[in-house]
């Protein structure tokens, strides 16, 4: 997951925790 240009540090966080949730939440579901 990377951060693009020109986006601020915390909503490439934000981004990245939103992934990392959504891939939590497929991998529980199975």
């Amino acid at each position: 997951i990377l951060a693009k240009p020109g986006m601020g540090v915390d909503e490439g966080i934000m981004i990245a925790q939103n992934e990392m949730q959504r891939i939590l939440a497929l991998r529980a579901a199975r």
